[in-house]
């Protein structure tokens, strides 16, 4: 949710598994176990073409406007499974500009020169890039002087001690004005109630989600949010 517009500006591309004996399994669990038996590389290509399939869809329906963000882990970053090449395919598959895919990494993965070198490359082609759980591991502002990205993702944990705890208060307010005068967005996470709202947006934070405005849904669902009005708030 963008907090001046009030108005879905982006999505993020989440994976669910459903089985018929065991439910609903949720991807804490399973996305550990494809990491070990190396599965996660299929998963994380499934999400990107299915991600490239659902914005143009997305355009279909009159929001072209709308980017979608997709999460990616360490062990799609080697030069076996080339990111550049696989992106880049997926988007001229479906004829969409590169502005429309924000590709997400912790900032403890994106710690090598190669995968800065893949990051940077593909923000080079018109892709936006995302840090995402930054302030816990190894977060560190001489990354953000150092590599350029696009958005920071401030972690839920943040988020949910932010009304008790004024160190953290200090700490995200500070944050969103060091990345503000370097032009990168911040996204808070985790976002449960108006008053983490509304604090949020005294410190000029640009991005929120969570579910003060939704839990995650199919995609049809999430096109009768975009055909709804602005959210309201104060």
């Amino acid at each position: 949710m963008h907090l001046d517009t009030k108005r879905i500006a982006k999505f993020e591309a989440l994976v669910r598994w459903f089985d018929d004996e065991e439910g609903m399994i949720p991807p804490n669990v399973f996305i550990p176990l494809a990491e070990e038996f190396g599965l996660i590389q299929s998963i994380g290509q499934f999400v990107l073409e299915q991600t490239c399939h659902d914005l143009a869809w997305l355009d279909k329906q009159g929001f072209g406007n709308v980017s979608i963000s997709i999460n990616r882990s360490v062990n799609e970053f080697k030069a076996s499974n080339n990111q550049i090449d696989l992106i880049l395919k997926a988007l001229s598959t479906h004829q969409l500009a590169p502005g429309r895919l924000t590709v997400e990494v912790t900032e403890s993965i994106a710690t090598n020169s190669y995968t800065w070198d893949v990051l940077e490359t593909l923000r080079g082609k018109g892709l936006t890039i995302a840090l995402d759980d930054f302030c816990t591991g190894f977060s560190s502002l001489s990354n953000l002087i150092e590599h350029q990205v696009d958005f920071l993702k401030i972690d839920k944990s943040f988020v949910d001690s932010l009304m008790a705890d004024k160190t953290k208060q200090v700490m995200i307010s500070g944050l969103i004005q060091i990345a503000s005068k370097l032009g990168i967005s911040v996204i808070a996470e985790g976002v449960e109630t108006n008053e983490q709202l509304q604090m949020l947006r005294e410190f000029g934070c640009h991005y929120v989600q969570g579910y003060l405005f939704s839990s995650a849904k199919p995609l049809k669902e999430c096109l009768m949010m975009l055909n709804a009005p602005e959210f309201e708030f104060s």
